[in-house]
């Protein structure tokens, strides 16, 4: 059993507001019941744990082996952001539910950056 995500933007870095492109792939020994790419930020550190899924592109007519392209809309907030004390995370997941297992389980993910540079926010950075 095999899964991935190829982006079409080898840098994955993006703008706010531009389009994540690429492509899933999986094979399995039986088609899933659902499969799914969706875009999530996660504000990561100290404190409660902050995040929300802000995009999908979902899937039908599945196969046992598939590859499938997707496009999912970056928001304009918030930035992705490194800090000592938090982050700021932005990933594309490839979500899929098998007919064994019953659940929806994260298969392969990708982290990308948002910001108007294309890079973290640093806040150190002078």
């Amino acid at each position: 059993m095999t899964a991935r995500i190829d982006l079409a933007n080898d840098t994955a870095a993006y703008r706010p507001g531009e389009v994540v492109t690429g492509t899933a792939e999986w094979s399995y020994s039986a088609a899933p019941l659902t499969a799914f790419v969706r875009l999530s930020w996660r504000a990561e550190g100290r404190g409660s744990p902050d995040g929300r899924f802000v995009s999908t592109a979902r899937f039908d007519g599945f196969r046992a082996a598939d590859r499938r392209a997707f496009r999912l809309v970056l928001p304009t907030m918030p930035y992705s952001f490194s800090g000592s004390v938090l982050s700021i995370v932005w990933r594309v997941e490839l979500v899929v539910r098998h007919r064994r297992l019953g659940r929806e389980k994260v298969e392969t993910s990708h982290i990308v950056t948002m910001s108007p540079t294309g890079d973290p926010i640093d806040p150190y950075r002078r």
